[in-house]
This record gives C-alpha cells, structure tokens and sequence, in this order.
C-alpha cells in the first residue's frame, strides 16, 4: 500500500507485488509523486501507520514500513505541536504491539534529518531502521559512510541503495 502524507494520509494504491508488473505499476506511483499540501504532520502519518499494522496484526500478517521522507515535521499552526516536536506517547499504549512487532525502515531523502522522528520511530518499533539518503554530507563524509566521529549512525546512501538493503532486510526478516 503506498501512501502519500502531508496534513493528512492518503491512500495512492494497494497492489500485491507478485512480479515485475507490479513492482513497475509501484515504482511509477513513486516516482510521480508529487509534494501536496503546505504543512506536514509526521503525527498523522504515525497514528496511521499504527493502525493499519494493528490491522494487519489481526489478520496474523507482519508490518514492514518504508517511510519515505525529506525530515521536515511542521504541523499546521493550532494543532497543539510545534514544528519538530514529535510526541508519540499520546499514541502509544503498552498494551499494543502492532509497531513493535512490525519492521519500520525510514528513509530520510532531503537535507533535513529529524533525529526526535527517528528516536520517536525506535521507541515505538524497536525493530526500526533509518537510512539517510537526501542530499546531506558533512565535511570528510564519503558517500556510504557515516558522519565523521559518529560510529552507530546511519550511513550516507543514494535512495536506490536504501531502498535495495530495504528490499534485503525483507526478504532475510519475512
């Protein structure tokens, strides 16, 4: 199922990938995506992801999440939230495991990365992955490493390879 956010969740399309076909009619939805909306609320898109991987929890399937993303939280104004300010407690509740049961793979595309997100994604799904593939180096950063001095972050990659070690990090936990 792909999914389109910004002040809300939209549903683009839902295909079961069965072969090249599928993935093809996939890959085109993706690439002619186009940014909508003038705020983004990374709250609705996680209250959405957590109900439909409670839904698929049900129906005894395994959650694997791909959010494609440029980083940038600004809810819009009189929501209660500041821009950045990611608080999923009100959405968590210990009783419920369908996050941490799922696999949730971030790709963060643009320059912006949002380490409260991030550490908001592993709170929630501890199986969570985050793969930095925007425009963003630091000096001394070669591309497929991490930032200088920061061992354990995620490396710097094209959006192909994140999605490709997504694909291998399926496959290996399906």
């Amino acid at each position: 199922t792909l999914l389109q956010f910004d002040t809300s969740v939209r549903e683009v399309m839902s295909v079961e990938l069965k072969g090249d076909a599928e993935r093809k009619q996939l890959q085109t939805a993706i690439e002619e995506m186009k940014a909508k909306g003038l705020y983004t609320d990374m709250a609705a898109l996680l209250l959405d992801l957590k109900q439909r991987a409670a839904a698929m929890e049900k129906e005894g399937r395994k959650a694997h999440i791909i959010v494609l993303s440029d980083g940038l939280d600004d809810p819009r104004p009189g929501l209660g939230r500041k821009p950045g300010q990611v608080d999923l407690g009100k959405f968590r509740s210990e009783e419920e495991t369908a996050l941490k049961e799922s696999f949730v793979y971030y790709i963060s595309l643009g320059e912006i990365a949002n380490p409260a997100l991030e550490e908001q994604l592993k709170k929630m799904a501890p199986k969570s992955q985050t793969y930095l593939a925007g425009s963003r180096t630091e000096p001394g950063q070669k591309p497929g490493t991490a930032p200088p001095g920061k061992p354990g972050e995620p490396a710097q990659v094209t959006p192909e390879q994140a999605l490709s070690q997504v694909g291998s990090d399926v496959k290996k936990n399906f």
